[in-house]
């Protein structure tokens, strides 16, 4: 009896609390509450992880595109997380007519253990997000189940803080901007991939975008110059990305050893843009988008 109380008292405080905590401006909580809430409505989606926020400028691409456009972003994470993001943000929101994939040597990696875990924690009571995300991750039966539970090992408090005003639309870390960095010197680029369980991943993703006519672009943004590939992975890597991209109509756009790669003042480390680098390449990257007609 005592027991049964007690979880009806703990469901009576969380379903105020995950409405609150929904509502909050926590990083990296603005995409997930955009799209559950149905308020997205861009032309131009971008669909990345950390790089997506710190290397598109979408408030650059707004103006010289004369669009609407929003990132879509998970940090950290592998894209199988982004494609059932993608995958709700479809169900949810106007359906775009491009879509931007921030691709580098991650994209075809196996899953990752997502950072930032409580960004799933307020969108609980809605039933798409259960549909769409709980037969996909490891959520216990008690996370699950349980009200608060979910939160025993977090600091749900934190979702209670208001941030500052972002300054783009969609999901922004607070470290960009940063002009110094530490270069290690034996830094070199693997490209990393899991065939058997995530390329039928991105196949159903790009068919799926193919059929419904919404345009893909892979776009490699720009890695600091002094950061070599390992022998023989940026050729496997472009190999495999060329090879779906020409299978299911995609555009490939790889803007790795341009003129912004050689700056080492446009990035906040080796590899994400800082502020000045995203609007130069956001610049380059849109001028390339209206020549070949991708952005009427």
């Amino acid at each position: 009896m005592a027991a049964g109380i007690f979880l009806v008292l703990l469901a009576l405080i969380d379903y105020p609390f995950s409405w609150i905590a929904e509502r909050s401006n926590n990083v990296p909580n603005e995409a997930w509450r955009d799209l559950i809430q149905g308020t997205v409505d861009a032309s131009v989606v971008v669909l990345g992880n950390s790089r997506s926020a710190s290397d598109f400028d979408t408030y650059v691409m707004d103006s010289a595109l004369g669009v609407r456009s929003y990132d879509l972003q998970m940090k950290g994470c592998s894209f199988d997380r982004l494609s059932y993001m993608y995958e709700l943000y479809r169900k949810l929101n106007r359906k775009p007519d491009v879509v931007l994939t921030c691709m580098d040597n991650w994209s075809m990696s196996p899953t990752m253990e997502v950072p930032y875990r409580e960004q799933f924690f307020p969108l609980f009571h809605h039933k798409e997000f259960r549909e769409t995300v709980f037969p996909k991750e490891s959520f216990s039966w008690g996370e699950k189940y349980i009200p608060m539970w979910r939160w025993h090992s977090y600091n749900p408090i934190s979702f209670l803080v208001w941030y500052p005003k972002k300054t783009r639309q969609g999901y922004e870390p607070h470290t960009v901007g940063g002009y110094h960095f530490y270069l290690p010197h034996s830094d070199s680029v693997y490209f990393f991939e899991n065939p058997d369980t995530i390329y039928p991943i991105w196949e159903s993703f790009l068919e799926k975008n193919n059929a419904d006519s919404v345009k893909t672009v892979l776009v490699f943004p720009p890695l600091y110059s002094k950061v070599l590939y390992a022998s023989g992975h940026k050729e496997r890597m472009h190999a495999v990305t060329d090879s779906l991209a020409a299978r299911f109509g995609a555009i490939v756009l790889d803007y790795d050893g341009k003129s912004i790669s050689a700056d080492s003042t446009c990035f906040q480390d080796y590899y994400h843009l800082n502020t000045k680098g995203a609007k130069a390449f956001t610049t380059i990257l849109c001028e390339d988008l209206r020549k070949l007609g991708i952005v009427e």
